[in-house]
């Protein structure tokens, strides 16, 4: 029983992107062949395997949907609303979804559709994450459309082309008289045109408006952009770092901006950094600590640990406790700790085996069963550390306490049921 593993979602993502239909038969359109025990762990439903087709364009994947379930109707349609599709075709750069979603012309190998209010939402957005990418043939589809008005060459020019430190998408623009005056509008900032320094440059010679120049620092250490923060620093800029900076992304540009950026003194023990991916950022944090430019809340507050907690990174937990970064347990330790951080949260807090099963048969949270956009909840609980504890004092096997756990009701009752005498019965 220990070898059989049921499906995730990745697993059904990724055979909706490969558009094999026969791997998601046999994984399932949705969650509802797992195992009671399985159904306390995230799921998936039908729409999201649309929504993933659509994105890749896995024609056969769409096709058996549509034999499934009307792809136009309001069940689908809502979903792929709520999850912005637009926005996901447009940063895939996929034309000829785009295009079957927005002129309702049949496409060769896709069924005939009528796709009601979405053809016509967030056409902005798309042209956003399209600028961003960099796809300028998605760009030129809805200009010869005469889909591109004062609005969306905003989004398209001080938005996605910016965020997406594209020089090739503004150089295009301009030559193909797509243009917006930034001076004039009261969004465009120079904060956002911190993705590299050919864009701040054109931005500064451009006269972008610097309204939010307390936000430039922020946004070119989150972008990892060290030819802004260097560029600012040597033409004594006087732009200044303005916490607390909400994440960043987890790879070495982005932890050299970091270092470059306290080097400078722009980040300084005032300022309140969180750590999105705590575990692959580890390094910089202990850097940090030992620079003496790590904010003293994350001595008081252990939501700087969040992401440890959740992912269960027991080496960033046993820094953190040994640095006094860690001094009481968060309850989402009860929500997410392995067996082994759990055996580390005993010895280290002094807490009596039965008192942290308790802890953790009344940590049951609601969450969702499937990803965003589904309506259904479920209490998930942490069930691992609860078997390897009930396997301890009954002396049982594995197999023996994982079938208790086949129960298709789990409630904290029953839990403390197990606990105090070792049966399911």
């Amino acid at each position: 029983m220990t070898n059989i593993r049921e499906p995730v979602w990745e697993e059904v993502c990724d055979a909706a992107h490969r558009d094999d239909v026969d791997m998601l038969d046999l994984l399932g359109w949705d969650h509802t062949q797992a195992s009671s025990r399985h159904l306390c762990r995230p799921g998936w439903k039908r729409q999201q395997i649309l929504l993933e087709a659509l994105v890749k364009g896995s024609k056969r994947t769409i096709n058996a949907y549509q034999q499934k379930e009307d792809i136009s109707g309001a069940p689908s349609v809502d979903y792929l609303s709520r999850e912005k599709i637009s926005q996901r075709l447009g940063e895939e750069g996929n034309l000829e979804m785009i295009q079957w979603i927005h002129t309702e012309q049949t496409v060769e190998g896709l069924p005939s559709v009528t796709w009601s209010y979405l053809s016509s939402e967030d056409t902005n957005g798309c042209l956003r994450c399209a600028a961003k990418a960099g796809h300028k043939h998605v760009i030129s589809w809805f200009k010869e459309r005469g889909s591109i008005d004062e609005y969306t060459a905003y989004d398209i020019r001080y938005k996605g082309e910016a965020e997406g430190g594209r020089m090739d998408v503004i150089t295009w623009l301009e030559d193909n008289e797509i243009h917006f005056d930034a001076t004039s509008d009261g969004d465009a900032a120079l904060a956002d045109f911190v993705q590299s320094l050919p864009i701040f440059k054109w931005a500064l010679s451009h006269n972008i408006p610097d309204r939010s120049s307390e936000y430039v620092i922020d946004n070119a250490v989150r972008s990892g952009c060290t030819e802004v923060l260097r560029y600012c620093f040597e033409n004594q800029l006087s732009f200044r770092a303005y916490g607390p900076l909400t994440g960043f992304p987890s790879h070495d540009e982005s932890y050299e901006a970091i270092k470059l950026a306290v080097n400078y003194g722009y980040i300084t023990i005032q300022t309140d950094l969180w750590f999105g991916s705590t575990d692959q950022q580890f390094e910089l944090i202990r850097w940090m600590h030992g620079r003496n430019v790590l904010h003293p809340n994350l001595s008081v507050s252990n939501l700087n640990y969040h992401s440890a907690i959740c992912y269960d990174n027991l080496d960033v937990l046993q820094w953190a406790a040994e640095k006094g970064y860690l001094t009481e347990i968060d309850c989402d330790l009860y929500k997410h700790g392995s067996p082994e951080t759990i055996e580390w949260l005993m010895k280290t807090f002094g807490i009596e085996e039965a008192e942290m099963y308790c802890y953790l048969a009344s940590s049951g949270w609601k969450m969702l069963m499937c990803l965003p956009g589904y309506d259904q909840h479920v209490i998930k609980w942490n069930i691992e550390p609860m078997e390897w504890m009930l396997q301890r004092k009954w002396k049982k096997s594995q197999d023996e306490v994982q079938r208790w756990f086949q129960a298709e009701h789990i409630t904290i009752e029953w839990l403390m049921h197990l606990w105090e005498h070792g049966t399911d019965k």
